[in-house]
């Protein structure tokens, strides 16, 4: 038994697609919890930190997508090189765009998890940690008669220098 339900708000840029289940080759696959899109175009170097910082998850339960929208830099090629898109959960898929937005429409179309989560070229997950904290972040809110939408911030890391106040800015205080 397989069901689908889509529930598309173009007009906010919101999508939600649940998968149940799909047929994939002669076996029955499980809907992922995650799908992970990453979209490029020659990101050069900053694809393959992004990419390794999901697949050294602690959570398992996931697909990237990566909608490349023919990168001429090479960076499609180290990825092969390396032997990320050998991965089972690694999903490549060049197709040309109009912008980043709209290789995220095209990769949206071929999610298979329950969640989607946008990570870009060059940023990363925080620590190994990261997909299973948001999934039990997630499982304290689910509830049959609401939906949520999950939104994030970005971490970064601050830096603070204890500098000398110049005496006019003290004085203005």
């Amino acid at each position: 038994f397989c069901f689908l339900k889509r529930h598309l708000l173009m007009e906010s840029g919101y999508y939600h697609i649940n998968l149940g289940c799909f047929m994939k080759g002669n076996g029955l696959m499980q809907q992922k919890y995650f799908s992970i899109i990453v979209v490029s175009l020659n990101p050069g170097i900053k694809v393959i930190k992004t990419i390794e910082s999901i697949l050294n998850q602690t959570l398992k339960d996931y697909e990237i997508i990566i909608k490349d929208g023919y990168s001429t830099d090479d960076s499609i090629k180290e990825l092969e090189k390396r032997g990320l898109l050998n991965e089972s959960r690694v999903r490549l898929i060049q197709k040309k765009d109009h912008g980043i937005y709209d290789g995220m429409n095209q990769a949206l179309k071929e999610v298979m998890g329950k969640y989607i989560y946008f990570l870009n070229c060059g940023d990363y997950l925080r620590d190994r940690n990261v997909l299973e904290n948001i999934k039990n972040e997630i499982e304290k809110y689910q509830s049959l008669d609401k939906k949520y939408i999950f939104y994030g911030n970005q971490y970064n890391e601050m830096h603070y220098y204890d500098l000398p106040w110049p005496s006019e800015l003290l004085e203005a205080m």
